[in-house]
């Protein structure tokens, strides 16, 4: 994969690593700020993590899910709809079955489920994670601020002293 020589591609590398150790807090951060760089970067983000979703650990897997919720809930929008056009391996992952763990037991499977579940209620929830443009106030020569205009305080009449 072609994809994982980017660096997006190495920050969903990064966070869904084969071991169980959740995944660092600023990496999943970094991953929210790179989907709002563009519409390209969302396509390698959908990609990368599509492909993690394929791998038959369960702990990648899980680490997957767990960033696409994340992006689905905070990052752009485009990630969303790109990620709506094919949910299949997402339904898949809620019917997934790990090897019965001697420690874990059924855990594993339960963890890769719901996540699943949730990743697909955070893909079908409404709004819009569009970050608006920043605004930049034009100064220069003859432009400058007015300043505030102060709000006059009407003295209240007592309704109790009628003459």
């Amino acid at each position: 994969m072609t994809q994982f020589l980017s660096a997006c591609g190495q920050l969903v590398l990064k966070a869904t690593a084969n071991n169980t150790q959740p995944t660092p807090g600023y990496l999943l951060s970094e991953i929210e700020k790179r989907s709002f760089i563009g519409m390209d970067e969302c396509e390698l983000l959908e990609k990368c993590l599509r492909w993690q979703l394929k791998r038959p650990s369960w702990k990648v897997k899980y680490k997957a899910l767990v960033v696409i919720k994340r992006l689905a809930l905070r990052g752009n929008a485009d990630f969303k709809t790109l990620m709506k056009l094919d949910t299949t391996q997402l339904k898949k992952c809620q019917a997934f079955t790990a090897k019965k763990d001697p420690v874990l037991g059924d855990e594993p499977t339960n963890r890769v489920r719901t996540a699943a579940k949730d990743a697909l209620t955070a893909l079908h929830t409404e709004g819009t994670n569009r970050r608006p443009a920043a605004r930049v106030k034009m100064t220069g020569f003859g432009s400058s601020a007015a300043p505030p205009q102060q709000k006059k305080i009407k003295p209240q009449k007592n309704p109790s002293s009628r003459c």
